[in-house]
């Protein structure tokens, strides 16, 4: 369990370094990419509160806030991510095999894509909804503690999502030829019915936190359109580059939490008006 722990931690986290290899970390470690992601839009949640409550608002724009969840986005949470996105937005455009770790993998169009990518995460955490905050109803007050208010349900959700895009495209194409071992151990152990196992619950609790006045109808969209966007994407990459690697599996990640981010925000002043 502490090994597949760490294994996950390697994929998604950049603090957690290189590991010795053991064969069975890579099939207890898929087990734990969705939890994370958890924990991480958790710690998100928590220091988007604090924030606000220091910073407080301006004309209804919690900019201080956005701008502290953004930075541990950029600077820990999520920079392995947005690096494997620039690394395989370099690779594309060079049409080159991956560089050597002496060289800077940040050049030209890597780099472009790289601040690209900070600046639209920081537009999509500002423009987090402040819609009608909603409760279970009949479900009882007992769940309140799990229904939080409207502009944390996305901190939550992002994370989650992102991490559960990692695991399936594990899933899609073939280990690339430069592949580590516990790519090439993640990618033959996953299964459909692992990915599937893990899009359940997000799915569900993406449609129960859009239910407001029974829309939860929006949250089934929005589950089902990160899953296309991230299913075509590795599909894509996996054909293009001759096979997953562990950027194309972290760009992955990156991928579904934009897209979730995005639909999101569009989809929220359907969810929460009238």
């Amino acid at each position: 369990m502490v090994a597949g722990l760490r294994t996950a931690l390697s994929l998604v986290l950049p603090f957690a370094g290189a590991q010795e290899y053991d064969p069975l970390a890579p099939a207890s470690g898929r087990r734990w990419l969705v939890p994370i992601g958890l924990a991480i839009g958790l710690v998100y949640a928590a220091l988007y509160r604090a924030a606000w409550r220091f910073f407080g608002e301006s004309e209804g724009i919690r900019l201080m806030p956005a701008v502290a969840v953004w930075l541990l986005d950029v600077a820990l949470c999520g920079s392995v991510l947005m690096f494997g996105a620039a690394r395989v937005a370099q690779r594309i455009a060079t049409r080159s095999v991956p560089p050597d770790p002496a060289v800077p993998v940040l050049l030209s169009v890597g780099t472009v894509v790289f601040v690209v990518v900070c600046t639209l995460k920081l537009m999509l955490w500002i423009a987090i909804p402040h819609g009608v905050s909603t409760w279970p109803g009949i479900w009882g007050s007992t769940l309140n503690f799990a229904y939080p208010h409207t502009f944390y349900r996305p901190l939550i959700l992002a994370p989650m999502w992102g991490r559960w895009g990692v695991l399936l495209a594990a899933g899609l194409g073939r280990p690339a030829p430069h592949a580590d071992p516990l790519v090439r151990g993640l990618m033959v152990r996953q299964s459909p019915a692992t990915v599937l196992a893990w899009f359940l619950p997000v799915a569900v609790l993406t449609a129960v936190y859009c239910g407001y006045n029974a829309k939860w109808m929006y949250g089934a969209v929005i589950a089902l359109g990160v899953m296309g966007v991230t299913y075509l994407y590795g599909v894509a990459v996996a054909y293009r580059l001759t096979g997953q690697s562990r950027d194309t599996l972290r760009a992955a990640g990156l991928i579904a939490e934009l897209t979730f981010l995005i639909l999101y925000t569009g989809f929220s002043v359907r969810v929460y008006t009238g």
